[in-house]
């Protein structure tokens, strides 16, 4: 039994408290959706209605094949044993799929929901799903064993609402280990803010691993520092400075040694990119992703395990996982111990996440940056330290190395980042500094806004929608995107970025309809998502739908909406294009909280930043535009 650890006692319940506060305010926050009209759920996003189940009667093979098995087995085929047998086996399918005439939904794969009949409080007639896939109108659930609504022989009548599960039993379990065995690696991390110390002898290694690499100044100093580090070392890496590609050498460092790599982060989207980095990287041999298959999307080559393997070394060499902490505590890869903990994203994590993820390892590597999306909290707690990420956390006290050679924005769209979240420190590679958008054809119409010589632009509708969708918006993006694509630029390298899931699915229909000529794989390639979800990706071509036009004193969805950190990430995804369209009245905004109200001037500091075009009539083609020309990107 260890020595007892107060500090680290303490932090346990402060943590236990943390997650039951954040469970309990997030079942407020449903229960009080859920007593809202039907018709307001749905247009807040968080209900589907009119939903029907197809194939909850058996068809006629079906029919065919359940009476030959049950006259084989002796029993008379009668219609009731028909049906309860096709009953019975529907119940037991992991998936269903329902249809619906219309989805404005903010549902997208991985969403937690609930199926039922009109009441989501009754228990009894509810089926707790989550999304496998969103097509649209189609979307396939996986479903609880033995709870598959298709039993229930019921096709119309169905309502699906957001849900949220009760899984803190897996993150309890993590901090029972945690007050167990009172580790004081952990307790030197995250409470006595011990700064790093580094090993002479592997610090000599990592110079002479780093010199054939060609990294820049920065990235080198990065590799060495967190492969020689004794306990941990934080690597921030802003927009496009490479911190995957350093992390997929330090991986392979590590692994190359014996040594087990454990790669985590907030989400399966953060791991998956980090694996598949790896593999084009180094093409390291001995990689996998340990999870749901559905959670494997983007993995490419490498190996997803619905459980974890055998984990001995082959030939000296260790093995570089991928899961989340969640995993490390079900039988997924519970029990499992690694030599080294790299924490992608980790400026998503929260200090329980990153508690549960570091329990399973000796040495941890920080990869992330607090000035892009921070941890999803839902619930207030007294302590400030609360709710912010493990990278924050550490950041205040060992800020590591910051990448800060970007090759991903040219000069003019790294500006803005560069001296509004980055101290300036934040510059193009020369590989990047000039370049501009290739358009091979030129385009016949949006010509001003699609000029190359403009990298960033406004497209200002001055409406002043305060829905989560605004369909002239929604319209000219469709219009931008078919214009782009006629011009020859391909599609996988457009992508559209809007607030909210509501009014991605109002452009992607916009566009289905406006390129209705062009086959349907090619439109799929151009990404429409949130900016959530397009963290860590980039496009030659980024559009922002700005969607909304005005806030009121909804000081909740104004905080979600303006953040900073949200700012950043949407700017800084593009390479050489940056279109946002949207409505200046967005920035008249007036809040009596302070912060607030920064943030609110930042968005306009950023507006005036863009070449300002207005469009007061934006749905006419052609139209003659009026530029004022507040200034070019820096």
């Amino acid at each position: 039994m260890p020595a007892s650890n107060p500090q680290l006692i303490d932090l346990v319940e402060q943590l236990r408290r943390f997650h039951d506060a954040e469970y309990e305010a997030q079942q407020r926050e449903i229960r009080k959706t859920w007593a809202l009209p039907l018709a307001a759920r749905v247009r807040k996003g968080s209900a589907i209605a009119n939903v029907c189940i197809p194939g909850t009667v058996p068809s006629e093979e079906t029919r065919k094949s359940i009476r030959q098995r049950l006259t084989n087995a002796g029993i008379e085929p009668s219609e009731e044993k028909i049906l309860n047998n096709f009953r019975s086996y529907a119940s037991l399918s992991p998936t269903v799929t329902i249809e619906t005439p219309v989805n404005r939904s903010n549902f997208r794969a991985g969403s937690y929901v609930i199926l039922h009949r009109g009441d989501p409080f009754n228990e009894r007639e509810s089926y707790p799903l989550v999304v496998m896939q969103d097509a649209g109108q189609r979307l396939t659930l996986e479903a609880e064993f033995g709870k598959n609504p298709r039993a229930r022989g019921l096709s119309d009548g169905w309502v699906l609402d957001a849900h949220q599960p009760d899984l803190r039993w897996i993150l309890h379990k993590a901090l029972d280990q945690l007050l167990a065995s009172q580790p004081d690696a952990i307790s030197d991390v995250l409470i006595n803010q011990q700064l790093p110390a580094f090993d002479p002898d592997r610090l000599t290694q990592a110079e002479a691993l780093a010199a054939p690499l060609g990294f820049n100044a920065r990235q080198r100093e990065a590799f060495i520092n967190a492969y020689a580090a004794c306990s941990h070392y934080l690597i921030q890496g802003p927009p496009g400075t490479g911190k995957t590609w350093v992390l997929a050498h330090l991986a392979t460092a590590f692994a190359q040694q014996g040594l087990r790599v454990l790669i985590t982060s907030s989400n399966h989207r953060g791991i998956n990119n980090a694996l598949r980095k790896i593999h084009e990287v180094t093409s390291y041999p001995h990689l996998l992703k340990v999870g749901k298959q559905a959670d494997a999307d983007g993995l490419g080559e490498v190996a997803n395990h619905e459980n974890g393997p055998a984990l001995e070394a082959v030939d000296g060499n260790g093995f570089i996982v991928g899961a989340t902490c969640f995993a490390l505590y079900t039988r997924r890869l519970g029990g499992v111990k690694f030599d080294v903990v790299i924490a992608d994203e980790a400026s998503q994590l929260t200090l329980l996440q990153a508690a549960a993820a570091m329990l399973a390892g000796r040495r941890y590597i920080f990869i992330g940056d607090h000035q892009q999306m921070p941890p999803i909290i839902a619930a207030s707690h007294s302590d400030p330290a609360l709710h912010r990420s493990v990278f924050e956390h550490l950041f205040i006290h060992a800020p590591g190395t910051r990448l800060n050679v970007t090759y991903r924005l040219n000069t003019s769209l790294a500006g803005f980042a560069s001296s509004h979240f980055y101290e300036n420190d934040f510059t193009p590679h020369e590989s990047a500094a000039t370049r501009t958008l290739h358009l091979p054809s030129t385009p016949t119409q949006y010509a001003d806004i699609l000029d190359p010589a403009q990298p960033s632009v406004f497209v200002d509708l001055r409406h002043s929608n305060s829905k989560t969708y605004e369909r002239s918006e929604a319209h000219y993006v469709a219009e931008l995107v078919a214009e782009l694509l006629a011009s020859g630029v391909p599609p996988h390298e457009i992508a559209v970025v809007a607030p909210y899931r509501a009014q991605g699915r109002a452009i992607r229909r916009r566009l289905d309809k406006r390129c209705a000529n062009r086959p349907p794989e090619e439109l799929a390639q151009v990404t429409i998502d949130t900016v959530e979800r397009m963290q860590g990706q980039e496009r030659d071509v980024i559009i922002l739908s700005l969607t909304s036009g005005r806030f009121d004193s909804a000081l909740q969805r104004a905080s979600f909406y303006f953040m900073p950190n949200r700012l950043n990430v949407a700017i800084t995804r593009a390479r050489v294009k940056r279109i946002v369209v949207g409505s200046s009245h967005l920035t008249s905004a007036r809040f009596d909280v302070p912060e607030l109200q920064q943030w609110v001037d930042c968005f306009r500091d950023f507006l005036n930043s863009c070449h300002h075009i207005t469009r007061l009539e934006p749905l006419k083609k052609n139209r003659p535009a009026t530029a004022s020309n507040n200034k070019a990107t820096e």
